[in-house]
C-alpha cells in the first residue's frame, strides 16, 4: 500500500489531526504521561499559501499512513503574506530550507521518490530523548506542560525545548481584514466559490480506503507556524534550566515533573494581551513541542523528537 505514496507525492507536486481533548488531571499535569522509547518524525514545509493544497494532500496522506508518528508544520517565508511570522526566518535559515515549494523531514530535504523509505528510516531510529505534553488553558493562555525522558547518556549536550503554535484556517478572502488567503484554482483539486476555496473532488488516501478531504469541503491552510511560547528565541529554552542537574543527562532521566516543571504559555487571541496571535479570523490551534540539540561545531539546531496536539 505504501508504494502508492511514491506515485502520489510525485503527481501532486507536479500537478500544481485528529482532535485531542485532555482528560481531567489529578495531581501534577504530567503525572502519568507516557514516554515510550520511540522517535516521531517532523515534516517542515516551506509553504506557499496559493498552492498549499499540494502540501496538505501529501501531509494528510503521510499522517494517514503513520498516525501519531509524523508531526507537521508549515513555514510561510514571504514577509508580504498575512500568514508570515518571524520565527520562519530562524527555522528556515537553520536548515536551511529551500524556497517554497519544498518539504523537509527533520533537518533534511525529503526525497519524494523515496518518501516512505526515508520516513520509516527516521521512525526506526533509537531516540536520544522522548517528549510528551498536556495542553490545558486558563482565561488568557493555553498552558503546555511537557515531560522529557532521556534514553542515552548525553553529558555536554545542549538540548532545547520549545512549543510552537501552528494555526489552520479556511483559505478565504477576508476582505474586511485585507487578507486574501484563497488558493489558486486547479481543476480536480481546488475551486473558489465566492470568497472561499473548496476541494473540487474527493481526495482519497493512499489505498483509496478512506477519503482525506471531501468535495465541497473548505480547504484549510495546514498548521501555519504563528507563534511560540518563547518568541524571542526560536529554539526555546535550554532544558538544563529546568533541572538543578544542568546539561548532563543520564539514561532514564526525566524532566518535567512536579519538581522539575516544564511549563509553556501561549496567549489566546481574545486575551487582549500584547504578543497574542489575533489575526481577526477563526483558526484551529495545534501545539507542537519539539526538542532540539545545538551542534556547537556547526552552530545548527538538530531535530531530536516532537509531539503534537490539535484542539
Amino acid at each position: 500500500m505504501k508504494k502508492i505514496l511514491v506515485l502520489l507525492t510525485a503527481s501532486m507536486f507536479f500537478a500544481a489531526c485528529e482532535e485531542e481533548t485532555p482528560a481531567p488531571v489529578l495531581g501534577y499535569p504530567t503525572d502519568g504521561l507516557a514516554l515510550p522509547e520511540t522517535k516521531n518524525a517532523l515534516l517542515i514545509a516551506s509553504y506557499e499559501p496559493a498552492t498549499g493544497f499540494n502540501y496538505d494532500i501529501l501531509r494528510a496522506t503521510i499522517q494517514d499512513l503513520y498516525p501519531k508518528q509524523v508531526n507537521y508544520m508549515s513555514l510561510v517565508g514571504s514577509q508580504s503574506s498575512p500568514l508570515y511570522n518571524g520565527l520562519t526566518d530562524s527555522i528556515s535559515l537553520n536548515q536551511p530550507l529551500d524556497p517554497a515549494p519544498s518539504l523537509y523531514l527533520n533537518e533534511s530535504a525529503l526525497d519524494l521518490a523515496n518518501a516512505v523509505v526515508s520516513i520509516e528510516k527516521e521512525l526506526n531510529r533509537r531516540p536520544i530523548a522522548t517528549v510528551n505534553h498536556l495542553v490545558s488553558s486558563n482565561d488568557t493562555a493555553w498552558v503546555i506542560d511537557s515531560k522529557v525522558k532521556f534514553w542515552r547518556d548525553t553529558a555536554g549536550g545542549s538540548f532545547y525545548i520549545e512549543t510552537y503554535l501552528a494555526s489552520s484556517m479556511v483559505a478565504a478572502n477576508y476582505q474586511s481584514l485585507g487578507a486574501n488567503l484563497q488558493a489558486t484554482a486547479v481543476s480536480g483539486y481546488i475551486r473558489n466559490v465566492d470568497s472561499i476555496s473548496v476541494w473540487d473532488a474527493d481526495i482519497p488516501n493512499a489505498d483509496s480506503s478512506a477519503v482525506l478531504f471531501k468535495k465541497d469541503e473548505p480547504f484549510r491552510h495546514p498548521m501555519i507556524v504563528s507563534g511560540s511560547a518563547n518568541p524571542a528565541f526560536a529554539w526555546g529554552v535550554n532544558i538544563g534550566e529546568y533541572t538543578p542537574f544542568g546539561a548532563a543527562y543520564s539514561i532514564n532521566d526525566v524532566i518535567g515533573t512536579k519538581s522539575t516543571p516544564i511549563k509553556h504559555y501561549i496567549l489566546k487571541p481574545d486575551s487582549d494581551l500584547e504578543g497574542a496571535y489575533a489575526p481577526g479570523f477563526s483558526f484551529t490551534p495545534t501545539f507542537i513541542t519539539v526538542i532540539w540539540s545545538l551542534d556547537k561545531e556547526t552552530a545548527k539546531f538538530e531535530y531530536i523528537n516532537s509531539v503534537s496536539t490539535t484542539l
